[in-house]
């Protein structure tokens, strides 16, 4: 290969250059025009509507429906879930409808949202009537019932009180499960069957008062199968033969 050498940095730059020019001819760079500052827009003013001077009478039984909404929703209460969720949907309902009053009249409402009271309320409600019909009836408390022990007067007491949760309830399994104590959703399944089963083959006799109390009573004074399939009753006759 060929050197060639420069006399100095001119006669390089100058043959750089030149082969820049042969092989890469030059293009026609844009111009760059100058930027111009944008005028600025003209706002136009914008007409201001009358002002309404709402009615009072008109004012003052928005408010006084307002007050009786607000009461309706302090005194929410419900044996299930269902009868809460019930009395909330039509407690929003009469929000949306008053606040739609107030903004024609141009009041202000502070009217809170479901989610402040009744939710708290609605859990409260549902579960502590089950509560305590299970520990009325059974003699146990919630701790045995969502603890890990597995006597049969426990086990039965706990699917009792599964079976009022699946009944009485719009809990999912999986929230059953952790009602008492943590259990996957196929145990949860397993009790409400036993108990299901119970009350099919005649073990135990539906009360006549559908309160989760009666239903307590009537379920915890019929006969559990074990896992053989046989009663209590049914393993003492076959003892004694």
């Amino acid at each position: 290969m060929r050197y060639r050498e420069y006399s100095s940095a001119e006669d390089l730059l100058a043959a750089y250059k030149a082969v820049q020019d042969r092989f890469f001819p030059k293009q026609k760079q844009a111009t760059l025009r100058p930027r111009r500052n944008p005028e600025p827009a003209v706002v136009k003013p914008v007409a201001k509507p009358p002002m309404v001077v709402p009615d009072a009478g008109d004012v003052s039984a928005l408010r006084r429906d307002v007050e009786a909404a607000r009461e309706a929703l302090a005194g929410l209460t419900g044996t299930t879930e269902a009868e809460l969720r019930a009395g909330e949907s039509d407690y929003l309902a009469r929000r949306g409808s008053l606040l739609r009053r107030a903004k024609d009249l141009g009041v202000e409402l502070d009217m809170p949202d479901i989610a402040c009271p009744a939710s708290r309320l609605s859990k409260r409600s549902t579960l502590e009537p089950l509560r305590r019909a299970v520990t009325g009836v059974t003699g146990l408390t919630m701790a045995d019932i969502q603890g890990q022990a597995r006597t049969k007067a426990i086990v039965k007491a706990r699917y009792i009180y599964l079976f009022l949760l699946r009944h009485f309830t719009t809990k999912s399994l999986p929230a059953m499960g952790r009602e008492v104590g943590g259990r996957d959703h196929t145990s949860v399944l397993h009790g409400i069957c036993r108990i299901e089963t119970m009350l099919i083959e005649g073990l135990a006799t539906p009360p006549q008062d559908g309160t989760p109390e009666a239903w307590a009573r009537a379920l915890w004074n019929g006969e559990l199968r074990n896992r053989s399939g046989t009663t209590r009753r049914q393993r003492d006759e076959s003892s004694h033969v």
